[in-house]
């Protein structure tokens, strides 16, 4: 039989890593938004159609970059919700 501990002890590190690796493609996500805003600024401050029609393709790409993420971050984050539906505890029966 299976040690009950050691395998709540292992879901709950999967379940770190996984956080950890939620938390990385939030930070990338949040530094692609970063750049979407610095292309809108661009935008703003255009001095001709050329470097308005840069920045507004810039900022549809970082667009696209963010919605293509966002599948990827939502299936992360529903294996992890998954997971976590999953914890038992399993501490051993006190003696009496």
């Amino acid at each position: 039989m299976p040690d009950r501990s050691r395998q709540t002890n292992d879901r709950v590190a999967n379940l770190n890593l996984s956080l950890i690796d939620l938390r990385a493609h939030f930070e990338a996500q949040l530094r692609t938004v970063q750049r979407a805003e610095e292309c809108l600024l661009r935008c703003r401050g255009a001095q001709d159609a050329t470097g308005f029609r840069a920045a507004a393709d810039g900022f549809r790409d970082q667009l696209t970059v963010i919605a293509g993420n966002r599948k990827t971050i939502g299936e992360l984050l529903n294996q992890i919700v998954d997971d976590a539906g999953k914890l038992t505890f399993a501490g051993r029966a006190a003696k009496t």
